[in-house]
This record gives structure tokens, sequence and C-alpha cells, in this order.
């Protein structure tokens, strides 16, 4: 036989032990038989005017009612009925017995918790307490972390107005540098293109020399073609074109 149902055996034998010794010593909750025999007449009207509502309400507020109401009757009828001896007894021994089997049926189940649940409860409250310290811990590295980056952000925060300086200065600098490049480069563009107009204007005045020198060449060609035309042969007037080539050619 295993432990567990050993001791399960134990605990239900000293539960009907005990159980067993109330009901003899105490015997029922309710009003004993012979009680019952003795008082029948009485206590049927004792239930009668306490099970009443009226009654209830006359019981909760009883000056609120004339002294002639019947109930002021019936509230004496009450009391002297639980001032007798046998019905204290009874209340005591009910009340005994409630008292008796209430505590046995608590300390069976804290012994059956304490056997079965308390060893899983100790281990699932063991668990749960690892689990919190890990989250702390996790939560503690955590806030360390933190408050390590905020004292990073703190720091590039008080080296901001530096940082800001250098940045201002630099962007500056880039400035002035790149105002100048942009000078240098309009400087440059404008003698170059003065260069190129001024190669223009040569290259123009050139074709406009070359044009007009043309124009003279043909005018004197022809001139001296009417001028020659009648005073020498033309054998001469060859030879004397050609001179007249040679010679612009020795110009040129």
């Amino acid at each position: 036989m295993s432990p567990a149902k050993r001791f399960l055996l134990i605990t239900f034998a000293i539960y009907t032990v005990l159980a067993a010794i109330g009901l003899v010593w105490l015997r029922s909750p309710n009003l004993s038989k012979r009680y019952l025999a003795q008082n029948q007449a009485a206590h049927h009207r004792f239930v009668d005017i306490t099970n009443d509502p009226a009654f209830q309400l006359f019981k909760e507020r009883p000056h609120l009612y004339p002294p002639q109401d019947p109930r002021h009757e019936q509230l004496a009828f009450i009391q002297a009925y639980q001032a007798q001896p046998e019905y204290h007894a009874e209340r005591v021994r009910i009340e005994a017995f409630t008292l008796w089997f209430h505590v046995l049926n608590g300390v069976s189940f804290l012994v059956l918790v304490i056997r079965f649940a308390y060893r899983p409860t100790i281990n699932y409250l063991d668990k749960k307490a690892h689990e919190i310290r890990a989250r702390m811990t996790k939560a503690s590295r955590a806030r360390t972390a933190a408050m390590h980056r905020l004292a990073e952000v703190q720091a590039e925060a008080d080296q901001w107005p530096q940082k800001e300086s250098d940045i201002k200065n630099s962007a500056d600098k880039a400035i002035v540098a790149s105002l100048v490049q942009i000078h240098e480069e309009a400087r440059l563009a404008r003698i170059q293109l003065a260069r190129e107009t001024e190669d223009r204007k040569h290259a123009e005045l050139h074709r406009a020399a070359g044009r007009i020198k043309q124009e003279l060449v043909s005018q004197a060609v022809e001139t001296l073609q009417a001028r020659y035309a009648a005073e020498v042969s033309e054998r001469a007037l060859v030879d004397k074109v050609d001179q007249f080539v040679r010679l612009l050619d020795l110009i040129a």
C-alpha cells in the first residue's frame, strides 16, 4: 500500500471515530425528541410566532407599537420560553454539535491540504518566486542600462553646444570655400569667354580680310584684263597674270 493510501485510510478512520463521538455525545443539530415531547405545544407556538413576518418587524421596533398590542404578550412568551433551562441546554448542545463538526471538518480539510497540497503549493510558490526574482533581475538590468543610456544622452546633450559651434564653423568655412570657388570659376569663365570672343573676333577679321583680298584680286585681274586686252598679246597677258599671281603668293 502506498503512503498516500495509508494516510487517507488513517485520516478517514480518525475522522469516523471523532464524528461518532460527536454523534453519541451531542446527538444531532436539532432539538431532541425528549425535549419536543415534553414541550410540544409551547415549541409549536414558539415556531409560529418567530416565523411570523409581522412579529419580526415588531421585534425590531417594539416601542412603535401600543402596549395593548397582542405582540407584546407574544414577545413576553418568547422571552420566557428561551429562558427555560431545558431550552437553554438544548441550544448549548446544538451549538456544541455545530462547533464540533465545524472544527472536525476544518481540521480534516487542513490535514488533507497540508498532506497533499503543501508540497505542490510550495513548489508552485518557489517557481513563482524564482520567476519574480528573474523578472526583478531583468528589470534591474534594464534600469541600469537605461540609466547608462540616460547618462550618455545627457553627456551628448552637454556636448551639443560645442558640437553645434563646430558644425556652424565647418558650415561657414564650407560656404566661404564654395563662394571662393564660385568666384574663381566665374573669373576663369570670364577669361575663357574673353579669349573665345577675341579668337572669334580675329577669325572674323581674318575671314573679312580674305574676302576683301579676294575681291581686290578679282577686281585687279578684271582691270588688268581690260587694260592689257588691247595692248599686249595673249602670250604677254598670260605672263603678266602669272607674275601677278606669284607676287600675290609672295605677299600672302
